[in-house]
């Protein structure tokens, strides 16, 4: 049985159940910045120590997307999104109890595997069920997504202040973990037949194709302009432009609305537009508004040019994406689970190297050189299609 020939109340059910775990899978992983203090107060450890959970976190994300990715393709999404609500339960209900910094490790790397899972399974069940408008729910999933990652640190920063105790914060996510594992068990999604299951050979094919590897290439270096832009924008704009201190932080917010609009547009781009032109596009908009940065004479500027690029470069994760899967069709949840994983490692990379250029370079002109990875992005996609025609976006 496969994804398109589910009934239709069986198809909204699978739908509402993998966007609501976009959501709670946001809303959980931005636990550890907002109670981090309380937490290390009573945990009695450092702040920084506490902090470093995020790397273990991150290390069972990445773990997660790409082995049951695989796993997804051999007994099915369903079991693995269940697992994952249980691994995100256990990892929340870790926290909750934790006494000292292993069990907070713990639940890192739970929550981590947990929400790796979540968020590429879940992805990978929206591009199977909607192959003929995948753009669209590619983008509709990052939007939810958003939504939660703001939902989370707004709730607790009213409720943190009133008294109440940062572990509910956790408790919080692991009762609604529970009724997620509990959806998923009950959504009909089919598992592969025997015959339509991942094999060794399968995999080796996989990873030699350039219709793989250049999309996992051009998201791992689009996210990583992005995280650079998200974790160094507020520095940058008081060091260099000397803006107020409230303004630079807010900048975050006003920079996260501008990736919600960008996704609202392009899920409203007809479908028609082939996506690769469609996303070099977007990716050297993005480039030449980043790389004006050292033009910008006054923090009012620089954040309406940060602004713009957000808004450019907001789609291009979930047509990116949507690339690989249109490119790759077959294996699903080990395609998007390996291409997801690849974006995240971009996280991962950015304070390296905006130390390293901060290090090396004008402070002014560090975003200039931020902006690279973008049209290495576009060269990579571009290369899965080389011939195309300008023409073919308008066919």
């Amino acid at each position: 049985m496969r994804m398109k020939q589910l009934k239709s109340g069986d198809l909204k059910f699978a739908t509402a159940a993998a966007l609501l775990s976009l959501f709670v899978f946001a809303f959980a992983s931005n636990a550890l910045p907002v109670v981090l203090l309380r937490a290390a107060d009573a945990l009695q450890v450092h702040a920084g120590t506490l902090a470093q959970v995020a790397a273990f976190q991150f290390c069972g994300y990445l773990l997660a997307a790409v082995v049951c990715g695989i796993l997804a393709d051999y007994i099915g999404k369903k079991a693995v999104l269940s697992a994952a609500g249980i691994l995100l339960l256990a990892g929340a209900g870790s926290w909750t109890a934790s006494v000292n910094l292993n069990m907070a490790i713990t639940g890192g790397i739970l929550m981590g595997m947990g929400g790796g899972v979540i968020e590429s399974m879940s992805t990978t069940v929206l591009s199977d069920l909607y192959p003929e408008r995948r753009r669209f729910f590619m983008n509709l999933s990052q939007i939810v997504f958003c939504a939660g990652a703001i939902a989370g640190p707004a709730l607790m920063s009213w409720l943190l202040p009133l008294g109440m105790s940062w572990r509910i914060y956790f408790i919080g996510v692991a009762i609604i973990s529970a009724l997620l594992t509990v959806l998923f068990t009950c959504t009909k999604l089919p598992a592969p037949a025997q015959d339509e299951r991942i094999h060794p050979a399968a995999l080796g094919i996989i990873a030699k194709r350039k219709s793989f590897l250049l999309p996992c290439c051009a998201l791992f270096f689009s996210v990583l302009t992005e995280a650079c832009i998200i974790i160094y924008a507020n520095a940058y704009l008081q060091t260099v432009h000397h803006a107020p201190e409230h303004r630079a932080i807010s900048f975050l917010s006003i920079f996260w609305l501008s990736m919600l609009l960008g996704r609202w547009a392009c899920a409203a781009i007809p479908e028609r537009i082939p996506h690769i032109p469609l996303t070099i596009t977007l990716l050297l908009l993005a480039a030449v508004t980043l790389g004006l940065q050292p033009a910008a004479h006054s923090w009012l500027i620089s954040m309406v040019m940060f602004t713009f690029t957000g808004i450019a470069i907001s789609g291009t994760w979930p047509m990116i994406v949507s690339i690989s899967a249109a490119e790759n069709t077959g294996y699903s949840g080990t395609v998007l689970g390996t291409t997801i994983a690849a974006g995240a490692v971009g996280y991962v990379a950015a304070p390296s190297i905006m130390n390293l250029l901060f290090a090396r370079v004008p402070a002014h002109t560090v975003f200039l050189f931020a902006a690279i990875p973008l049209l290495i992005s576009a060269g990579a996609l571009l290369l899965i299609r080389p011939k195309f025609r300008c023409r073919t976006f308008f066919n």
